[in-house]
Parts: C-alpha cells; structure tokens; sequence
C-alpha cells in the first residue's frame, strides 16, 4: 500500500512538469547547469522528466494496488522487490530520458 501512495506522489509532482507550468528553480525539476542557464533546455527537459514521472507513477500505482490485493495469495518478499524494482527502473529511466534531452537541446 505504501508503494501505492508514492505512485500517487509521482503522478502529482509529474503534472505540472510535464504541462510546463515549472519555471526554472533550484527545488523542483531537473536542476543541472545546462537546464538552469536556458529556459527552453528547462522546459523542454523537465517536460519529458514529468511525462516520464507520470507514467512511472501510474506504473508503480498499479503494481503496489496489484501486490496489496494478492497479499494474502503471495509470499510478501516477491511482491516488494517487484515494486521496488519497478519503482527504482521507473526513475531511473525518467532521470536518464531528461538527462539524455537536456544535452541534446
């Protein structure tokens, strides 16, 4: 259930990243030198990191729901690693996607 609710979280901090509505900052986004110095890099980045953060928040939503209803049938160690496996695989994929877009701007 827990892995549930930080899904949620990452569909909430994903929204506004993705719709463009972040400007530059130092607390929230992908805050390198290259997406700080230009604002098209940063939103351009940050547009795909929110998308990225979305889908991953759905992703981790659904598999933290799928292993708390099918807690009573499985074995809990094997439903915690899928979750953090997902949720470890889902990040990293949204910060390397960013990364890999801000350098190429």
């Amino acid at each position: 259930m827990v892995i549930s609710i930080a899904g949620i979280c990452f569909i909430i901090l994903g929204i506004p990243l993705m719709n463009m509505r972040v400007k530059p900052n130092s607390w929230y986004g992908l805050r390198i030198p290259k997406t700080l110095a230009n604002e098209k890099v940063w939103y351009e980045a940050n547009r795909v990191l929110g998308r990225d953060l979305f889908f991953c928040g759905i992703a981790v939503f659904i598999c933290g729901m799928v292993g708390f209803i099918l807690s009573g049938h499985l074995r809990d160690l094997p439903s915690v690693r899928l979750n953090l496996a997902v949720l470890v695989l889902g990040v990293s994929f949204a910060a390397i996607h960013s990364l890999i877009v801000a350098f190429r701007s």
